[in-house]
């Protein structure tokens, strides 16, 4: 067995386990639809958002870098509208 057999062996069945127990932080990656089970703590949020998308024609979301507004529309908004 040559050197790369052996650490193909060795790390066999690492990104299996990894998708079966995805972790719920993404560091620097927005959240997305399907991220929506690891996607928690902004229900309140969430819900504020859709009842405002359907009240008005403009809606702005702002708050500082790196505060999860990508996150909040493509994982929370995004999951509550209905496909049509």
């Amino acid at each position: 067995m040559d050197e790369h057999e052996s650490l193909d062996t060795l790390f066999a069945g690492v990104g299996a386990a990894t998708e079966q127990q995805r972790s719920p932080f993404k560091f620097l990656d927005a959240y997305g639809v399907g991220d929506r089970s690891l996607f928690f703590g902004r229900d309140n949020e969430i819900h504020d958002l859709y009842a405002r998308f359907y009240h008005s024609r403009v809606l702005l979301v702002y708050g500082e870098s790196g505060t999860g507004k990508t996150s909040l529309i493509e994982c929370g908004l995004r999951s509550e509208i209905p496909a049509e």
